[in-house]
């Protein structure tokens, strides 16, 4: 968070998986120049090995 990153939870909303409709995050479509840009990651199953 010190570089103004948060990681938030997952959210149902997919409204707002997209920064255009996110007023909280930047989008390069609604500026001229770059700023933040936001990503999603989640994690998957890990596979055990036998």
């Amino acid at each position: 968070e010190a570089h103004g990153v948060r990681i938030d939870p997952a959210c149902d909303d997919r409204r707002a998986w997209c920064t255009l409709e996110h007023p909280d995050l930047f989008s390069y479509r609604r500026g001229a120049t770059p700023g933040r840009i936001a990503g999603l990651a989640w994690p998957l199953a890990r596979k055990e090995h036998a």
